[in-house]
């Protein structure tokens, strides 16, 4: 329930960012431009692949350590 609760405020506190960027590229498309970079809301990492990545970084540093 805490989860559903905090991903709705975030997503509710990025929510303009989001409407902005779509309204600017349509802009710059109308114009005969380049449009720019699509905004992308971030995402929060899972528990399990942030310990992973940590991990195998930490197991690689063993390696090269004691090679």
């Amino acid at each position: 329930m805490l989860g559903a609760d905090q991903q709705a405020a975030q997503t509710a506190a990025y929510e303009p960012y989001g409407r902005l960027s779509q309204y600017g590229n349509a802009l710059t498309g109308l114009a005969g431009g380049v449009s720019g970079q699509q905004y992308m809301e971030p995402q929060a990492a899972s528990p399990f692949s942030t310990a992973l990545s940590t991990a195998l970084g930490v197991g690689g540093l063993y390696g090269k350590i004691f090679k």
